[in-house]
């Protein structure tokens, strides 16, 4: 007969769902190690042995458990470890994420205690099963650990982190523009879920715990005003979809910056425990690093500070968030009827570049029983959709629109469906932009993003001001391209975001020459632009103007041009962020 280590006892709660996901959650053992129990005759119900995995709890079902023991002998593991430091009384060293620092009921692979009893043998001098060990970090955490190599060094370190006289600075990726900010709530486990921690009153078995965060990229940008009291447009080197944070803990409690970071709203990219699975999914693992470390040497009493370069996934998953911010571009064509918006959009067609046309797009929504034609038919009866079989009368429509009340209102019904299938467009096209790109772009050469890790240089920083490409494919920007006439003067745009906008211009005399040749009459024309911005009023509010009266082939060398221009910023752009990372983690201080 097996040697019994441990005995769990539960009592199933209604809805407890499977038998191997309840105890898996209520022990904190995998769901594998779980079911090879549950196979193997260690689990009763109510004095009853199951062997069923998948097994329904009905609830109030008394459940026990036993582990048998394991043999927890350790043995030294000649696995390469970073050791960032080392002499006779500790070490430094850093984690590799995906490794548990020391051996666990839960734990049956090899753990960062293994590995260190290889490269320390003195450490097997040591008693218990957590040799050196006098902090942790979870499983997924890279970075810094301390290690003491004898007994007085762990007894002395051990009263310095009791003393939170060891300074510790963590980084930490979340999604979104994270503010500064402190957190002093107690932190326990999860009343629910005994594998998770949550912020828990001191006085419901909470311990205190004490955090504080830094944004370190993008910048902080110090809201103004214009001298007409409108708000400053962010600076593009100020935004971003994700924030880099220093993160310093004045304790050590399980899970606290996870915790700390995920109450505040920011939890941790890749965190599938603390954040939603949407956020979970874009990185490989929590993005936590344990950074920076600054202590008192446990016997001579020296100052000794240390930082650890981020590993490859971390830069990874910055490179890749990269992409989806800069490597899509929306663009969306402009200007009055009959300089050549479609022309312009025909040009980016034949590059094989996705178009969407808001005339096209309105038309297919007044065919017979589509979103317009009901709208209209629900709202008006007959007058602008006269039978079931017939779509939407748009002569009728445009003699309604004459009246300024009548315009708005039919503009109310039928914007918000050419906007709302535009968002779906760029969304799509963004997904398979993003998807192709994380395959095969990389936007800095891996020299470049090590050099997260090293000082900038004037030499760099000359770069920046260079058109000099740093990607290693010529498809540095995808883009998906949108012909929307009334773009500026509609009110339902503000969806969509981060958009370039052109405006397309030409003569009048050309642009009227061009729509008499579509029967259009003077009225008409003159009717047609009350509704639109003047063409002067579309090229302000855009951000680039192309002129269109000249010959067709003149438009075609012209969205070449604008392609690279918008490229090219992009290029920069990129060059900036990266600088601009750079430099607040080199400026940033314990």
């Amino acid at each position: 007969m097996e040697n019994m280590n441990n005995e769990f006892c539960f009592t199933a709660p209604q809805n407890s769902g499977r038998l191997d996901s309840f105890i898996s959650k209520e022990s904190g053992l995998s769901r594998t190690k779980v079911k090879k129990l549950i196979e193997e005759g260690f689990v009763h119900i109510n004095g009853v042995v199951c062997k069923n995995t998948s097994l329904k709890l009905a609830g109030a079902e008394e459940i026990k458990m036993q582990t048998p023991q394991v043999d927890n002998t350790l043995v030294a593991s000649n696995t390469p470890l970073e050791i960032i430091y080392q002499d006779a009384d500790i070490a430094v060293i850093n984690k590799n994420p995906g490794l548990t620092v020391h051996p666990c009921p839960s734990c049956e692979e090899e753990t960062l205690v293994h590995q260190l009893l290889y490269h320390f043998p003195q450490l097997k001098e040591m008693e218990g099963e957590r040799p050196g060990i006098v902090h942790r970090l979870d499983k997924d955490t890279s970075g810094l650990m301390i290690i003491a190599l004898h007994e007085e060094a762990r007894l002395r370190l051990a009263t310095a982190f009791a003393e939170k006289s060891v300074n510790k600075t963590y980084l930490a990726l979340v999604p979104g523009l994270c503010p500064n900010d402190i957190s002093q709530e107690s932190i326990g486990r999860h009343p629910s879920y005994k594998t998770k921690m949550a912020q828990v009153p001191l006085n419901k078995g909470g311990r205190d715990a004490h955090s504080e965060w830094e944004r370190l990229y993008p910048p902080i940008f110090e809201e103004a005003v214009t001298k007409r009291g409108k708000n400053v447009p962010v600076p593009k080197e100020f935004q971003s979809s994700f924030s880099l944070m220093a993160v310093k803990i004045y304790t050590g409690r399980t899970h606290q910056v996870r915790v700390h970071m995920s109450e505040a709203g920011y939890p941790l990219l890749g965190d599938s425990t603390y954040a939603n699975a949407k956020i979970a999914q874009l990185a490989p693992r929590q993005m936590l690093h344990a950074w920076k470390l600054h202590f008192h040497h446990p016997i001579t009493d020296e100052e000794l500070s240390f930082t650890c370069p981020l590993p490859q996934d971390f830069i990874q998953t910055i490179q890749d968030l990269w992409v989806k911010e800069i490597c899509f571009q929306k663009i969306i064509i402009t200007g009055s009827s009959g300089t050549g918006k479609s022309a312009l959009l025909n040009a980016f067609a034949n590059k094989n570049i996705p178009t969407f046309n808001a005339d096209t797009c309105i038309q297919s929504l007044y065919e017979p029983q589509k979103d317009a034609w009901y709208i209209l038919r629900s709202q008006y009866g007959q007058r602008f959709v006269p039978d079931e079989e017939n779509k939407v009368d748009k002569k009728a429509l445009f003699n309604a629109m004459q009246d300024n009340i009548m315009r708005k209102e039919i503009e109310n019904i039928t914007h918000p469906l050419v906007f709302a299938k535009l968002e779906a467009f760029f969304d799509e096209e963004e997904q398979k932009a993003c998807k192709e790109n994380t395959k095969q772009s990389k936007l800095l050469s891996s020299t470049e993003m090590a050099s997260l890790n090293s000082p900038s240089t004037e030499e760099q920083d000359a770069t920046d001001t260079e058109d000099q490409s740093t990607t290693q494919t010529d498809n540095f920007c995808q883009f998906a391209v949108a012909e929307i006439p009334l773009w500026h003067e509609s009110k339902f745009n503000t969806n969509i975001k981060d958009t370039t906008v052109i405006s397309i211009t030409c003569e009048n005399e050309t642009r009227q020459k061009r729509l008499k040749s579509r029967g259009w009459d003077e009225k008409t024309i003159a009717q047609m632009d009350a509704w639109q911005w003047t063409q002067e009023d579309k090229a302000k509010a855009s951000h680039y103007t192309i002129d269109n009266t000249n010959e067709l082939e003149s438009l075609e060398n012209k969205t070449n041009e604008l392609i690279s221009n918008i490229t090219n910023a992009q290029k920069m752009h990129l060059r900036k962020k990266f600088r601009t990372l750079q430099k607040s983690m080199q400026n940033h201080t314990i």
